[in-house]
């Protein structure tokens, strides 16, 4: 069974307005400047909102946009903490052992990438958008996924990857 803290919180358009405003300040030609995002402290708001998230009443498209923000603001941040690095690789279990907890979960970035986006939903354009803050990855886009737009942002960072 799942426990959630008291400050739980559902996820509204203010999560992603603020996931917008940390991208635009941090994120530059599809590059994120760690060094300016491990020292904000909009994004230790935004990873604290991830973790206390309650999605039990959002739509399809409000969790979707909510774990791919909450995937890539994660990587930033892990990132971030071992800043400088020549890329997440070099961090020992980076994606199948580091711990996160996103809506009271505790689970790997692989988790959250097969378990709650590509066997629920099924979607290959997630692929896409989920970056592994590398060079070789598909570049982060300056904005933040929103679920009133999420198709277009799936199918629009698709068509750049490939």
């Amino acid at each position: 069974m799942l426990f959630r803290s008291a400050q739980a919180q559902n996820i509204d358009k203010a999560f992603f307005d603020n996931v917008n405003s940390f991208l635009q300040n941090t994120v530059t030609d599809g590059l994120v400047n760690y060094e300016q995002a491990s020292s904000d402290a909009s994004l230790v708001t935004l990873i604290k909102e991830i973790e206390n998230a309650d999605l039990s009443n959002a739509s399809d498209n409000t969790k979707k946009a909510f774990y791919i923000n909450a995937y890539n603001l994660n990587v930033i941040n892990l990132v971030g903490k071992s800043y400088p690095t020549g890329s997440p690789m070099d961090i020992s279990g980076f994606f199948d052992s580091k711990k996160i907890t996103v809506a009271g979960q505790s689970m790997t970035l692989n988790k959250l990438e097969k378990e709650s986006l590509l066997k629920p939903y099924g979607d290959a354009r997630f692929h896409f958008v989920l970056v592994c803050g590398g060079l070789g990855c598909p570049p982060i886009i300056a904005s933040a996924y929103e679920p009133d737009r999420l198709d277009g942002q799936l199918t629009e960072q698709t068509t750049k990857a490939l």
